[in-house]
């Protein structure tokens, strides 16, 4: 959308269970036709505009005319308006994790849930959990630990890894576990190098193979038990460290084809959690030097090794850009590479890494046309038609995977698959699947909550519907999630973090659908997971803290079944019920049919009850998968959730930006000698001294 050759990423409909690869080079686009003249933009129809081409001539006006129908975005806007400062709004962050971030408890999220739940419970937990996020990214490092940071920040004492026999078998697992995977390398050309004679002198002369030869032990290493959950301790990270050591290094470097295999193997191990502090500074400097290589015109070879890491980088990066809420540094539109042929990446003829990219590049879709703040000022039927076009992507890209354990709700289930890399991977893409499911369709919920038409009543159930069986698929999964210090931060706890949230915003604004105990069960197994992880961890990462919602839940279905088995009459003349809305009379119709009753309201409700966007605008609510939606305009409960992120897309946004306490950084740390080394040039008045830490939400 923010450019005039998005219609290349966009082009005509493939067939069924074909997703049209991105990149193709500009001698095979499809031909360009007329663009849209009509808001709101159609994905399905974007396209180039038309410019001259084999020497026709154009009018000035009509070329004028054409691009009157270039979409705007929410800058443009900004920019024709005069505004003083006081007017400034802030919209924060892009991606899942900006505005529609479920890990991310701010005050307004708070509130609301303590109004539903009529007590502090959950403000308690989130509590402790800042505590403890601000104890973390405020520790001192050990004196084990600080060794390796001093080693780090004054690389010239650096000990190079030289343990010839340990070594070749971290080589040997790096090529057995992680590069079917992140197939990157040319097995046979590094391993022609690392093992040979001459190694010491080109470790001498190259800081790019320094790095290379030291990340590529590091994530081979893992797998022989030397991994660990927190930064700067184990045998993995000290090796690791050496990279590091030499990575301001290579910044300073001409892009080249070492550098960038380098900083694509430093980017692959630094996806464990041990490294989300610093995943970022290593991720974008990659994917930027990727992107710069675009132009060198390889061939052989040379153009196969840069073809596998700009597609590794590619797909991995926009991962963590949408997961963490960051703008990506690839332009897709700029994208000519050519796919490579990697048959360490197939799986009885299934092409792991093209499902991968194929992935991806919805995933790069959705940041452009739908969680970008650009389109913030985009009407509903705008996110609603959007989504739409996504989901049917999405479902194209399940329907091309093998039923083989392969595909998201297929015949064969993934623990089925044999073989640890191809289980993994199964349990990867079972994984990106149900999440970015649940992500669009509760995007389509929060849309649809705005809209007032009884006619979307179906698609509000549907979403719902899509929306508990993708937390139910990634909660029975956390069983096969392998616990380990190498499983990538995005399994480990980002994905089921997603599911768990969602499960208890669910139970506590419906407490009476019929899915309600399941949840809880989903809710325990979830927990379990967490706390699995701390004891994995040996308490470096306190997962037993996300427990306790899964506690508050359980008690809160419990007081509201207490409530309604006391009689209707009782109700009325008892004192305060702490566990409901003040000023909501409910009263149940039974049922002999073994359904769930309905609640309905005996009164209007009172003012209060009214769960308020900031420009005012109320709530309606969205009904579970099997319930039936009032055909009257009384305001009814929203679905959990979506209160609180309302008017972060909406049209009056808040000036402020949101503060609050992030779950996910219970997995982060901070490192005090190593990010005045990465983030090196900043002043001490920004912040930067190492010994002072602040926390943004």
């Amino acid at each position: 959308m923010t450019s005039v050759n998005e219609g290349f990423l966009s082009p005509k409909p493939s067939p069924p269970g074909e997703i049209p690869v991105v990149g193709a080079s500009p001698a095979v686009r499809s031909e360009p036709t007329q663009p849209i003249r009509h808001q709101p933009l159609s994905l399905s129809h974007a396209r180039v505009i038309p410019l001259p081409i084999n020497g026709e001539n154009r009018s000035l006006s009509e070329i004028e005319s054409n691009a009157t129908s270039i979409p705007t975005l929410l800058v443009d806007d900004l920019l024709s308006q005069t505004q003083s400062p006081q007017d400034q709004v802030f919209i924060r962050g892009n991606g899942f994790l900006g505005a529609y971030n479920l890990t991310f408890f701010s005050d307004a999220r708070l509130a609301s849930l303590s109004s539903r739940l009529g007590n502090d419970s959950v403000n308690e937990v989130v509590g402790r959990i800042s505590n403890v996020v601000r104890s973390r990214l405020s520790k001192r490092p050990e004196s084990g630990q600080n060794a390796i940071q001093s080693a780090v920040s004054r690389n010239h004492s650096v000990e190079l890894f030289t343990d010839r026999v340990a070594a070749k078998k971290y080589i040997q697992l790096y090529f057995e576990r992680v590069h079917p995977l992140l197939p990157f390398l040319e097995r046979a050309s590094f391993e022609s190098i690392a093992l040979s004679n001459n190694l010491d002198e080109l470790l001498t002369n190259s800081k790019p193979w320094v790095c290379l030869y030291h990340a590529v032990l590091a994530l081979g290493s893992q797998y022989d038990g030397e991994g660990s959950f927190e930064p700067c301790t184990g045998k993995s990270w000290k090796i690791f460290a050496v990279s590091l050591a030499y990575f301001p290094e290579l910044l300073l470097h001409n892009d080249s084809l070492p550098t960038l295999e380098a900083m694509t193997a430093m980017s692959a191990f630094s996806l464990s959690v041990s490294c989300l502090a610093i995943e970022h500074v290593i991720m974008s400097e990659a994917a930027r030097r990727a992107q710069n290589l675009a132009g060198a015109n390889f061939t052989g070879r040379s153009a196969q090794r840069y073809s596998r890491c700009f597609w590794v980088l590619y797909a991995i990066e926009k991962m963590s850009s949408f997961q963490i809420g960051r703008s990506s540094v690839f332009v897709d539109g700029d994208i000519s590479c050519p796919l490579p042929r990697v048959s360490e990446a197939t799986f009885g003829g299934f092409d792991y890494l093209l499902s991968f990219l194929r992935y991806a590049r919805i995933i790069s879709r959705a940041l452009t046309f739908l969680f970008c703040v650009g389109v913030a000022n985009k009407p509903t039927s705008y996110h609603l038609e959007t989504t739409e076009q996504l989901k049917k992507e999405l479902e194209d890209w399940r329907l091309s995977l093998p039923d083989n354990g392969f595909r998201p709700g297929g015949t064969i289930r993934p623990e089925t698959v044999q073989g640890s890399v191809e289980r993994q991977a199964a349990t990867f893409i079972q994984y990106l699947y149900a999440h970015m499911n649940l992500i669009i369709n509760r995007n389509t919920l929060l849309h649809l909550v705005k809209s007032n038409d009884q006619a979307y009543s179906k698609e509000r159930q549907a979403a719902t519907s899509d929306i508990h069986k993708s937390c139910r698929l990634i909660v029975e999964l956390t069983t096969l999630i392998e616990v380990e210090p190498h499983t990538n931060i995005w399994i480990l706890a980002t994905i089921p973090l997603a599911a768990l949230f969602v499960l208890f915003d669910s139970v506590v604004h419906n407490p009476r659908q019929p899915e309600t105990y399941s949840n809880l069960a989903l809710l325990d197994m979830a927990a379990g997971h967490f706390s699995r992880l701390e004891y994995c961890s040996n308490g470096t990462l306190p997962g037993s803290l996300i427990s306790e919602f899964s506690h508050v839940a359980r008690t809160y279905v419990n007081s509201i079944q207490s409530r309604d088995s006391v009689p209707a009459g009782s109700q009325r003349n008892s004192v305060k019920d702490t566990s409901l809305l003040p000023g909501s009379s409910l009263q149940e119709k039974g049922s002999s049919n073994g359904v769930s009753p309905e609640i309905t309201r005996t009164q209007p409700p009172a003012a209060q009850d009214l769960v308020m966007t900031t420009s005012g605008e109320q709530l309606r609510t969205v009904g579970e998968a099997g319930s039936e939606f009032p055909e009257s305009s009384e305001s009814f409960e929203p679905f959990g959730g979506m209160d609180y992120t309302i008017d972060a897309f909406g049209g009056n946004i808040s000036g402020e930006p949101s503060l609050g306490t992030n779950v996910l950084d219970l997995f982060n740390n901070f490192l005090p000698d190593l990010d005045p080394m990465l983030y090196h040039g900043m002043p001490e008045w920004m912040g930067f001294n190492g010994n002072s830490v602040m926390v943004i939400g």
